[in-house]
């Protein structure tokens, strides 16, 4: 009997990648198919989204972080635009959001910078932590800005030094993030970046890693969230098994995004 197989989009390489979650045979559910209405690259549409906070001293959210709010930040509408989606890459049935024509934008990715510096400006954070790869590309200018320290959160053997290392699970096995020993202390406050949150094992790893050696993670931030896959509901009970939304990954901690991906 053959698995079920869900695809959706990560952040394992530097522009993008994808995460294949395989069902057991031993659940069995009729045959599902979703009709995906862009056949062709175009440009991603997103919709802003607050943030959520697990404690009283998060940081002040800008204008244009809630889902709600009928006062929205003119800026997201422009870094919304400058992202796109390019359908069936890598593999068929992958919707990729593709930031390299974000980064292509300079005003669409400068206001990107700016909004989370804006954020993040006055909440004494000394450590900008990047998940790799693409962490690495919103943490610097970020870090320089508000002036803190840059950490790179690297793959296995990337680092040269003495290293700590946190696992985390993937579908068939597990993985590693490793931080250089020494490169923070007990007592500092970190901010973890990366481009994207799909199902959050990455960004959860490398709270834990932080959090090892003591330092207060005040909050996540990413620039796009994936969506709750949109199911059948006689397919929920099954899947929920299996899914973890990415907000539930980081068991609570706080995540701010500026944007999240319609459809999936």
């Amino acid at each position: 009997m053959q698995s079920s197989r869900l695809l959706l989009c990560s952040s394992h390489s530097l522009f993008g990648a994808a995460v294949t979650i395989t069902l057991p045979p031993c659940l069995r559910f009729p045959p599902h198919s979703v009709a995906i209405a862009n056949s062709t690259s175009s440009l991603i549409r997103l919709r802003p989204l607050r943030s959520t906070t697990s404690s009283s001293d998060s940081p002040q959210v800008p204008a244009m972080a809630s889902k709600d709010s009928q006062v929205q930040d003119p800026r997201i509408a422009g870094i919304s635009s400058a992202i796109r989606i390019i359908p069936d890459f890598p593999k068929p049935g992958i919707m990729f959001q593709d930031i390299t024509t974000l980064l292509l934008d300079t005003k669409a990715f400068k206001d990107t910078i700016d909004l989370f510096v804006e954020r993040y400006r006055d909440q004494n954070i000394s450590v900008v932590a990047g998940v790799e790869a693409r962490g690495f590309i919103f943490g610097p200018p970020i870090a320089l800005a508000i002036g803190a320290k840059f950490v790179p959160m690297r793959k296995p053997k990337k680092l040269p030094g003495e290293v700590i290392s946190e696992e985390y699970s993937l579908e068939y096995g597990t993985d590693k993030i490793e931080m250089h020993v020494g490169a923070v202390q007990a007592g500092e406050r970190a901010l973890v970046i990366d481009d994207l949150i799909a199902t959050g094992g990455t960004l959860n790893a490398a709270i834990k890693l932080l959090e090892r050696v003591g330092v207060n993670v005040v909050e996540c931030a990413c620039v796009i969230e994936l969506p709750e896959l949109k199911v059948q509901p006689y397919l929920d009970v099954w899947l929920n098994l299996f899914l973890t939304h990415g907000r539930e990954k980081l068991g609570g901690r706080s995540l701010f995004v500026l944007v999240e991906g319609e459809g999936a």
